[in-house]
């Protein structure tokens, strides 16, 4: 499991309202939350080894940070969830992941 200064990937911030619709550009942060909070943009997955993991996306209106909270709930963060890239509505992230069960 990663150790992270004072937990601060655990607590995503509160963002205003944005409306019925999202803003047409975000200003992205590469850092991501390890969360379990969900909402309409929730997309969930199973990792190679059957792990389940959802990615949701938080939008703000620029200048505000928007972010992205990952979570997996049977398995650890061995990296810190991060964004590689973007481009228009696709987002390309990484992190590590081990089995809650692996002893190593």
């Amino acid at each position: 499991m990663i150790t992270l200064p004072q937990q601060q990937s655990f607590h995503p911030m509160a963002l205003p309202d944005v409306g019925a619709s999202y803003p047409d550009r975000v200003l992205l942060s590469v850092r991501c939350y390890i969360a379990d909070r969900t909402n309409k943009t929730t997309a969930t997955s199973s990792t190679s080894e059957g792990h389940r993991i959802q990615v949701s996306f938080f939008a703000a209106k620029p200048p505000t940070l928007s972010y992205l909270c990952i979570f997996c709930p049977d398995a650890d963060f061995t990296s810190e969830p991060r964004v590689v890239t973007s481009q228009g509505n696709l987002i390309l992230l990484t992190t590590g992941i081990r089995s809650s069960a692996d002893p190593f």
